[in-house]
């Protein structure tokens, strides 16, 4: 017998068993509960996060024949029907099927009444792919489908769609799953296959997955075939071709003391170990960034200091995420060390946050930013640069 991947051994087959959608799912049970579900749906979201199952599952449920609680009930005639190959319930890739004169074929096959269900459902994925002419053959369709046709559109891409399209179907967008939720249901996962995997690797595995159950279930799966049913941490970073954590804060202290020597032994290493560096790099501006906020949290209560610090640097120009990130832990941990209360911790952030925050125009004089002597930032009663960029208003998140 051959293998099945875990994501689609494990794909969720009701509502209920979908995580981190709460939203969606709530309102498609109820529209199948109260019998009004729409002509048209658009599913968008990123990779992972339930687009197709959920557009399965919805599927089985406007056929069920006794519904229960919107869900269909897995045991009627229409839910056997619908769990196998079922000619009512048609899926189509728009990436090979975007042409004009496929959807031609589709509307031409709507028309006719469905065969063993009461409803028609077209699941068309990778919506976004079709062309322009594609769509404006569907238009009407869509608009004014026959009663027994559903249309559901899934896509990653939902900014491709046209807006004439969109605003024929009811949108639901998808969100990132959490890594708690991921590591939740892998674990489930896990334990229905007699395996094991240590509860950091699963968080590794969860964080790299980035939103997505089936990127989760996949790394999961591959580490299971790489060292049995038993997989330790160490397995899992090497699978993934990442640093552990205590790595990653060697790493981090490196560069912020600005100790070269160090931080470059340390990059040997990674070298050696035979590591993906885009996966490090990866790796580590997500260690800064969450090191900052994680940094910033104790004083949330107290300023504004959180929010605008992070606009301030988002929007500082053309640097890239990673310098804004670099920037932003540096500040954050050169004023945490100063802070002993909410008056000195707004002061000293500002003041090193100044430091580090480009302007918007030219330094003055060509000094360099942070470095201006003059008036004291307003209503702070505290020494601070004289600079647009400093003013007491942007650092309690008022600008």
């Amino acid at each position: 017998m051959s293998h099945r991947a875990l994501y689609r051994q494990y794909r969720p087959a009701t509502f209920s068993e979908m995580i981190g959608q709460e939203h969606i799912t709530t309102i498609l049970k109820n529209q199948v509960k109260s019998g009004t579900t729409a002509h048209a749906y658009l599913f968008a979201g990123t990779r992972g996060t339930g687009k197709t199952s959920a557009a399965r599952i919805l599927a089985r449920a406007v056929n069920c024949e006794e519904p229960m609680d919107g869900e269909p009930c897995g045991r009627c005639r229409s839910c056997k029907i619908s769990a196998g190959e079922c000619a009512d319930i048609i899926e189509l890739d728009a990436a090979s099927n975007t042409g004009v004169d496929d959807m031609r074929d589709i509307i031409e096959k709507a028309r006719f009444m469905p065969l063993e269900l009461k409803h028609k459902v077209y699941i068309i994925d990778e919506a976004h792919a079709l062309s322009a002419n594609a769509f404006n053959a569907l238009l009407k369709t869509l608009e004014e489908p026959p009663p027994h046709v559903t249309f559901i559109l899934a896509t990653t891409e939902p900014h491709k769609i046209p807006a004439t399209i969109i605003s024929r179907c009811q949108r639901m967008d998808f969100h990132r799953l959490g890594v708690s939720d991921m590591v939740k249901r892998t674990e489930e996962v896990l334990q229905r296959e007699n395996a094991h995997i240590e509860r950091d690797g699963l968080l590794a595995i969860a964080r790299a997955a980035e939103g997505g159950m089936r990127d989760c279930l996949s790394l999961a799966d591959q580490c299971l075939s790489f060292c049995g049913n038993k997989v330790s941490t160490q397995d899992v970073y090497s699978v993934l071709g990442s640093m552990e954590d205590g790595f990653l804060f060697d790493m981090a202290e490196a560069v912020l003391s600005s100790d070269p020597a160090r931080a470059l032994e340390l990059l040997d290493q990674v070298v050696r170990d035979g590591r993906d560096l885009k996966v490090f790099l990866h790796d580590l501006t997500q260690h800064m960034i969450a090191a900052f906020d994680e940094a910033l949290r104790p004083l949330q209560r107290y300023t504004g200091l959180h929010r605008g610090l992070y606009e301030a640097v988002r929007g500082a120009g053309k640097g890239s995420r990673r310098n804004a990130a670099f920037k932003m832990q540096r500040a954050a941990v050169a004023g945490r060390g100063q802070a002993s209360d909410s008056y000195n911790a707004e002061g000293a952030y500002r003041k090193h946050a100044c430091a580090y925050i480009p302007a918007r125009g030219k330094a003055h004089h060509g000094r360099p930013y942070g470095a201006h002597r003059g008036s004291r930032a307003a209503g702070t009663g505290r020494g601070a640069p004289a600079h647009s960029n400093c003013r007491a208003d942007t650092y309690r998140g008022k600008a």
